[in-house]
């Protein structure tokens, strides 16, 4: 049987890896692990899935203490880590910027022609045909008050 534990965790994290129960710990005392170790909910051939090493005991040396107390029962301790996908709008460095004199001049009057700065931000992105920062063209063509 696969046993998904956590200290603080997300119990759908756990069943995600295919977790048939779940123990989550809310405090210091993990009251959960103790109950998950004892009265033969952990028994021989089971695994332990965590995402994290640390959730098992809290220390390094308390790491190794837990673990072998799991493989004292003949189960074993697996650590799955979460794969880590940038968030919303965020898929790393921005597009290196390669425009034509002409999209150059056309976004500069854009932006530092008249309007809120989402409206000129808006032009500027319809006129290159994808979404810009604000901090690339600030840093390009300075502001409306203080043009470069």
């Amino acid at each position: 049987m696969k046993i998904g534990y956590g200290y603080r965790r997300n119990a759908a994290d756990l069943t995600a890896l295919g977790a048939e129960k779940v123990f989550i710990d809310v405090d210091r005392r993990r009251s959960q692990r103790d109950l998950m170790l004892s009265e033969g909910r952990c028994r021989e051939d089971d695994e332990i899935l965590v995402l994290y090493l640390r959730d098992l005991g809290g220390s390094p040396k308390a790491d190794i203490v837990w673990r072998e107390k799991v493989e004292a029962l003949g189960a074993t301790v697996t650590e799955r880590r979460p794969v880590k996908k940038p968030g919303p709008g965020r898929t790393g460095r921005p597009k290196k910027v390669n425009w034509t004199e002409e999209q150059t001049l056309g976004a500069k009057s854009r932006w530092l022609g008249p309007g809120t700065e989402a409206v000129r931000l808006e032009r500027v992105e319809d006129f290159i045909g994808y979404k810009v920062g604000k901090g690339l063209l600030s840093g390009r063509f300075g502001v409306p008050s203080n043009p470069k």
